[in-house]
């Protein structure tokens, strides 16, 4: 399967902050973007999801964004979760918000996912405000990438997090990889942008191109 992802240009006001863009995003392929600091690189994930203008194809045939978002999901660097909920609470949340229907097997994937992170259930069971920012950041991503997505789009996900936690994240990744999903992901981390990526999109002069 391949996805092709048009974005239109972009600006604020009359400032363009990216040119008209294009993705193409295939099975089992993981994509970094790069480019400077304040290049738009976080400006179009979020646009990729929730912009009017987005054009999806799906193997060569254009999809509604609210098709495509069922099966893609977005990690933003500051997940937002509830700090006054326990974390199994927020991930009963996070079913019910998307409609979960199967959830005997999200609830599956939660305790795989939960394992390779080996995030326990007694940790499941606090309150998020006991939380380091690792376990926030991987509560969140346990709860999306249970959806049984095959696209996810990350924003800097290693930056605040310890060695460690950057190292799980990393094998559940490539687990997720293994399975025929796709990553679409932006990160400043020299080592994760090489060991991560098989393509390589540039954001440069308000333009995105391919490098590799």
């Amino acid at each position: 399967m391949t996805y092709k992802i048009q974005v239109p240009r972009l600006q604020f006001e009359n400032k363009i902050i990216l040119q008209e863009s294009s993705l193409v995003i295939e099975d089992g392929k993981s994509y970094c973007i790069t480019g400077a600091n304040g290049s738009g690189k976080t400006t179009l994930l979020n646009y990729i999801l929730t912009g009017t203008e987005t054009k999806i194809y799906k193997n060569q045939k254009q999809i509604d964004l609210l098709a495509f978002k069922r099966t893609t999901a977005f990690i933003p660097n500051n997940p937002p979760i509830f700090d006054l909920l326990t974390g199994w609470e927020n991930i009963q949340y996070i079913c019910s918000l998307w409609k979960i229907k199967d959830k005997e097997n999200y609830l599956k994937n939660v305790q795989m996912y939960c394992d390779l992170f080996e995030l326990s259930q007694e940790s499941l069971h606090d309150q998020v405000h006991t939380y380091s920012l690792g376990m926030k950041y991987k509560l969140f991503l346990i709860s999306m990438i249970s959806r049984n997505i095959n696209l996810l789009l990350l924003d800097e996900p290693f930056t605040a997090l310890d060695k460690n936690s950057q190292q799980e994240i990393y094998k559940v990744l490539i687990t997720f990889l293994e399975k025929g999903n796709s990553l679409l992901f932006v990160t400043h981390i020299e080592e994760f942008k090489n060991q991560l990526s098989d393509f390589i999109y540039e954001i440069r002069n308000k333009t995105l191109s391919t490098l590799q």
